[in-house]
C-alpha cells in the first residue's frame, strides 16, 4: 500500500514504545513466521506490552497470509469480535 506525505508527517513524532500497551482492553495480534518484513520479535514484544493480549503466530506465514492463512486468521477475527462485542 503506497503511503503519502501527509502520512509520514503526521507520524512524526509518534513513539511506538510510549504507545504501545497502553490500550487497556484484549488485544489481538497475529503473526507469521517467514514474514521478512516485520520480524516476529516485534508481535512477541508489543505482546508482552499489553495487559491482555494473544499472539497468535501463523506457522509458514508471510507478511500478507496466504488463502488458508486469510481463512484461518478471518476466522480468528471473527471470534475474537464475537467474543468481545459486548465487552
Amino acid at each position: 500500500m503506497p503511503l503519502g506525505r501527509v502520512f509520514f508527517e503526521s507520524i512524526h513524532d509518534f513513539s511506538i514504545q510510549r504507545e504501545i500497551g497502553t490500550f487497556p482492553k484484549d488485544v489481538l495480534i497475529m503473526h507469521g513466521t517467514e514474514d521478512d518484513m516485520v520480524p516476529l520479535s516485534y508481535s512477541e514484544w508489543a505482546a508482552s506490552r499489553y495487559p491482555n493480549a494473544r499472539l497468535e503466530i501463523f506457522q509458514n506465514e508471510g507478511h500478507g497470509f496466504s488463502k488458508d492463512g486469510d481463512r484461518r486468521m478471518e476466522g480468528m477475527t471473527m471470534g475474537f469480535i464475537h467474543e468481545h462485542v459486548n465487552s
